[in-house]
Parts: structure tokens; sequence; C-alpha cells
């Protein structure tokens, strides 16, 4: 493991996919979340902050951090094994650009001997604001490790004693145990775990008028994408009008709820829908507000992106979870045979017999690991429409690994696994399909794929069952 997080920071393949690797917004009235960001050793830290007013309609930001207890070090002491971490938040008035800085410690106790507390440790605060534009930052620091990341974000409210007709951001949150077993959490990501099984969006319309009400146009969209793992590199290139090619399509989507609400007073008013949990795939949450009987010339308009992915992501917890990468390791017959087992012992069975029919005893533990560590990188690392493991560069990574060397063009990538770089074989290229843009915010990577890749990967396939990986 540490041969591969020098190898990724060494040849910059973490800077490339920090940039690259997941979905980013190109319209500031589309919210899609944030990336992982995720950097080995570091803490692995997700924020969200969105401006509010309180019943008195004083504004303030609210800031959520979100630490995943796993990327933390841990010491004893006696008994006790615990962690210690700093939250160093800054928030900038981007009109006065007036800043604040507030800083809280906290120790953190090891997860592994408290069994059924939540995965993250969460950290919410209210900030009182003036009106505006803002700036947060949160800087995360292992105080054990010293090693820190940083974090930010954008929050806008209004001024609620110069009232405009307008409306903010939505927050997205989800009823996930893993996280708050009691509350709705915060999403801060574009990917929703499925186990949520609702979500709630929040967001604040204010009316300019008593007399001219507002009517809210609320929409759940569902865009088609593809969904499936990606396919063996000695397999036939995608057509460019396929939807492995396309990858996404923002045209035409089905609407899933459609509903109005309306607002007959002037002030600010506090919004919350919920709805049932949709089924995989990749949504909008959008609001529209038609302003012209106010003399307004254009619609108000604000959108959430997100994209419900497997129970547990991008973490591999469950039978299910477990299972579906194997198609990487097996034949396509073979795992859809796997994947029919309903049971989840059953099925946890069948992915335990797979691994120790294969193995040596004595590399069994350490292969089966190895596998899912890179399983669940791949999912922070190339997390897009649909799981990171299911993209094209998931697929290499997991199976080889990360590369020696990686050579950017515009709109090419080509992962080096040996240092001869004129060896066609061990050097993988991969072709961006479009430029990302407004209506195609994702950079979408296929494997310029080749007969030859056959024996090549089918090697890699027998070293990882007979526990030959290192």
């Amino acid at each position: 493991m540490f041969y591969i997080i020098q190898n990724l920071f060494k040849y910059g393949l973490i800077a490339f996919i920090i940039l690259n690797g997941c979905a980013r917004s190109f319209n500031p009235e589309i919210d899609m979340g944030s990336g992982y960001e995720l950097v080995p050793g570091t803490p692995d830290v997700r924020m969200d902050a969105k401006g509010f007013l309180d019943d008195d309609d004083n504004p303030f930001i609210n800031v959520i951090v979100q630490i995943n207890k796993n990327s933390l070090i841990y010491r004893s002491d006696f008994n006790k094994r615990f962690s210690e971490i700093e939250i160093d938040i800054r928030i900038v008035d981007l009109i006065t650009s007036e800043s604040r800085n507030y800083i809280e410690v906290f120790i953190v106790d090891d997860p592994s001997q408290h069994i059924g507390e939540g995965m993250y440790f969460v950290f919410s605060e209210d900030y009182e604001i003036k009106p505006g534009d803002h700036s947060v930052t949160v800087t995360v620091t292992d105080k054990i490790s010293d090693k820190r990341s940083v974090r930010t974000d954008r929050a806008y409210i209004f001024d609620p004693k110069n009232p405009q007709t307008n409306i903010t951001s939505i927050r997205l949150s989800g009823f996930n145990p893993l996280i708050d077993p009691d509350n709705y959490s915060v999403i801060s990501t574009y990917d929703v775990p499925a186990i949520n099984d609702s979500l709630k969006f929040r967001f604040l319309v204010s009316n300019q008028f008593d007399d001219k009400p507002l009517t809210l146009k609320i929409r759940l969209l569902q865009f088609q994408s593809d969904r499936e793992p990606a396919y063996p590199l000695a397999a036939r290139n995608h057509s460019p009008n396929s939807l492995p090619f396309v990858g996404f399509r923002f045209r035409n989507p089905d609407v899933i709820e459609e509903f109005t609400m309306n607002i007959n007073t002037s002030g600010s008013f506090p919004k919350e829908i919920i709805l049932k949990r949709p089924d995989e795939g990749n949504y909008r949450f959008e609001v529209t507000i038609d302003t012209k009987s106010q003399g307004g010339s254009e619609n108000l308009f604000r959108a959430r992106d997100f994209s419900v992915k497997s129970a547990n992501y991008p973490h591999i917890l469950s039978a299910r979870e477990m299972a579906a990468p194997l198609v990487y390791l097996m034949s396509r017959s073979e795992h859809r045979r796997l994947m029919q087992i309903e049971d989840s012992d059953s099925l946890q069975l069948a992915v335990a017999r797979f691994w120790l029919s294969n193995l040596p005893p004595n590399q069994a533990k350490s292969s089966i690991e190895m596998f899912y560590e890179r399983v669940e990188q791949a999912n922070m690392f190339f997390s897009s429409f649909k799981e990171g493991w299911k993209t094209d560069m998931g697929r290499v990574y997991i199976m080889f690994g990360p590369p020696i060397s990686v050579e950017p063009t515009h709109n090419q990538m080509i992962w080096a696994y040996t240092f001869d770089l004129n060896d066609p074989l061990y050097n993988i290229t991969f072709r961006r399909t479009r430029p990302p843009s407004e209506f195609f915010p994702f950079d979408h990577y296929l494997v310029v794929r080749n007969s030859e890749f056959f024996s090549l990967e089918y090697q890699q396939q027998q070293r990882w069952v007979q526990g030959l990986m290192r």
C-alpha cells in the first residue's frame, strides 16, 4: 500500500484526479456538490456552507464539516485510543474583504472501540454574518500526524432589510444512519448513497411584494446515463452514438415529480421539501420562480444535481457491494449468476467462496484488502455519473494499480506501466469523449481498446485470484 501511495504522489496522479476526476458545475445556479479530494494520509473531509435567516431575520452561515474517522491517526492512553483534530474556519465577505477566523479542537474516539457509532465525526456551527456573498474555508488538521486537509465553499444570503424577490442555493440532506442514526445529514458531494431512504431539500425564498404572489414550480428530473461496469480492455471501442461513449444525456429528461407552491405575502420563507430517495441514477431537483407578474424579465432558477449510487458509496460494506466489482475477475456469465443471489448471507458466502477457493491461505487477507481498497479509492478518484469503479479509469486502476507515470494532453491521457513509453502493450491510452461544459459537467475518459490487451488483462486477473498482487 505504501508503494501505491508513493507513486500517486510522485507522479502527480492525485493532482490530475482532483482536478478532473469528479463532477463540477459550470452554472452558478446549479449546485453539483463537491468532489472527494482524497489525498492518502490526510483527513478525509467533506464540508458544506449555506446562508440562512434565523427566526428574527438575522443572517447566518451554517457550516457543516464531516470527517471520516478511519482517515485519522490514533494514539493510546491507557485503555483508550483517540485522535485530536483542529478545525479552522475562515469566513471572508467577498464585498468588503472582511474576514473572521474560528478555531475548534476536538478529541475523536477510535471507531473500532465503539461499535455501532457512525463512521463520521460531524461538526456543525452557525456564524453570524452580514448579507451578501461569502467565501468559507475549512482547514482540518490531524494533530497527531500534523497532516491537514483544506476545503472551500461559497455561501450567499440576501438582505432581509432590503427584500428582493430571490432564492438561495439548495442544501441537500439525507437520512443516513452511517453518519447520524437520528437526524438528516448534509450531503456535500454529487453522490448520494442509496442507504438514505429519503432526501430533504432546503432553501430560502424571499418575496418583495405583498400584493404580487409568487408561484414556485418544483421538479425532480432523471437523466439518461451509462450505469454499466467498464468493458474489458480487449473489447471493441464504443460507437460514438452509444450510451457508454456519450455517458450522459441532458436532453429530454424524465420528470419524476412535479408540483407547485405559492407564496402570497412579502418576506423571507424557508422551504423544506422531503422526497423518497429515488432509485440509482442521475437526477436534478430544480425550483423555478416566474417573476413576470412582478415586472421581472427572467425566471429565477436554482437546482441541485445529484447521483444516487450504491448503498454505502463510496465505501464497500455490504455483500452486494463486494460482489459487484468481481465482474473484473470473473466471466460475465459467472458474475451474472453471482449477482442473481438475493439473500445477503448467501451472497456473502458466495463472495467468500470465490476468494478463498482461489487464494493461498497466507495471501487471502492481504489480497482481498488490497482489492477493495482500490475499489474504494477508484470510487473517490473517478466518481462521475456512475460509480468510480465502473469507469474505464477505475477498471484500470483496480486491475493494474497506479501507473508509473502519466502523460496528459488536451483530450488524452496515457498511463504508463513501463519506462518504455513506446511499448504499446504497457502504455494505456484514455481519450476524453468531449470537453466538460454546462451541459456535460464530467471528465469522461474511455480506454482506447485493443485486442492485444486480452492476454495482458487475463494475466492480471490470474495474478489477483492467485494472490500474486503486491
